[in-house]
């Protein structure tokens, strides 16, 4: 599930509905209740809860005429496609067994979605597109996205373009997805607008233009989109569709790193180690490169390890550095790997092992390593016994 999809579902508020009873007490309590349909919270609604009960077998004469208007009132309420969305809403955002919830959700939005209901069939896109609490179908999924945004639903527009520039349910189309997402942004979407930087950064269905990607990724970066923030900050420190300034970069870089994206903490990690055009600060830079390396990323593991490994850093941690090495070189990092046979070839941050170095030499040097290459020539001549 993308992450435009999650905010939406937070903003949403339940609306209390108000459940039907087992038992009809009588004509003026219900009418009171379907005057102020509101008034309770909603409960455990279930299809079965939706029929609607007949009436009483001894309602009296006087009764009669009034109970059927009733009746024919809670028939209507029950076939709202209004509240069909509002019950699978809940159903949908409800804890607890997730596929169960997420089935009878389906019922509920399939139901208003038949009625033309545009967020109903949203929802229901999203449940076709991942398969949950419906068979994965993203065929339908892209059907339902196109109804939802001919009536001008802002998601589905966004996830509708999404389907085109990734060409998921139909035809890969870049042009035909900015036209959406250049739709939806122009009426202050957040997601629309980063993706509209994209298209412009990267040439996507039209020609590559950085200050138009510049523009994009501001008005996002405004609205506190963590990527859109990364991506401008990107374009200040190399200067690409606006004037370089670093100090601007590190603002932004910082922003989106504060959201935790692992690569705005990288590179602002980066930059205060290098110290360009600004104050350099390892042990900063240490500890945002430390943030950006809990994904597991072998690359930021690398750089964690050259951190705790430099002679000149406060920081400096042998043993820190060989385990960032390790995690590194498992995922199959070659520099990790050479510089892990380093650590067991001097002993460093670990016990002296030329056996193991000799292991991790050949790995690095079977990727084309030829650092590595080196070392093993220089191991095996100084100590053949490593190397059988």
């Amino acid at each position: 599930m993308n992450i435009r999809f999650f905010v939406f579902l937070v903003m949403v508020t339940i609306l209390a509905i108000y459940p039907l009873t087992n038992s009809l007490a009588g004509v003026s309590d219900i009418k009171k209740a379907l005057e102020n349909p509101n008034q309770e919270e909603i409960q455990d609604v279930s299809p079965e809860q939706e029929k609607i009960q007949e009436a009483p077998p001894e309602t009296k004469n006087s009764d009669k005429a009034e109970m059927d208007e009733i009746m024919k009132s809670m028939v209507k309420r029950a076939n709202d496609p209004d509240r069909q969305f509002k019950l699978g809403r809940y159903h949908y955002l409800k804890s607890g067994k997730q596929e169960k919830e997420r089935k009878i959700a389906a019922e509920f939005f399939t139901k208003a979605a038949n009625q033309g209901h545009a967020g109903a069939q949203y929802f229901l896109a999203q449940q076709y597109l991942e398969g949950s609490g419906v068979k994965k179908n993203v065929k339908h999924a892209f059907e339902l996205f196109s109804k939802s945004a001919d009536q001008g639903h802002i998601d589905a527009i966004v996830s509708l373009g999404e389907m085109y520039l990734f060409g998921k349910g139909t035809k890969q189309d870049s042009k035909k997805a900015l036209e959406l997402f250049l739709l939806a942004a122009n009426k202050g979407d957040k997601f629309a607008q980063e993706y509209v930087g994209l298209s412009y950064k990267n040439g996507d269905g039209t020609n590559q233009d950085y200050a138009e990607a510049a523009k994009w990724f501001q008005k996002a970066a405004d609205q506190e989109h963590a990527i859109a923030q990364y991506n401008l900050g990107c374009l200040y420190r190399d200067g690409k569709g606006v004037n370089q300034s670093i100090t601007t970069a590190i603002e932004w870089l910082t922003k989106s790193a504060a959201q935790g994206i692992s690569n705005a903490q990288f590179d602002l990690a980066l930059i205060y180690y290098s110290g360009t055009d600004i104050a350099q600060d390892k042990h900063k830079a240490l500890a945002l490169m430390e943030k950006s390396a809990r994904d597991g990323n072998p690359v930021t593991l690398y750089n964690v390890g050259i951190m705790y490994t430099d002679p000149s850093s406060p920081s400096r941690d042998a043993a820190k550095g060989f385990s960032a090495y390790k995690a590194a070189a498992q995922k199959g990092h070659s520099d990790a790997q050479l510089n892990l046979g380093y650590c067991y070839l001097k002993g460093e941050g670990t016990e002296m092992n030329k056996i193991e170095a000799y292991s991790w030499f050949i790995k690095a040097a079977k990727q084309g390593n030829l650092v590595a290459q080196k070392n093993l020539d220089l191991l095996c001549s100084e100590s053949p016994w490593a190397c059988k």
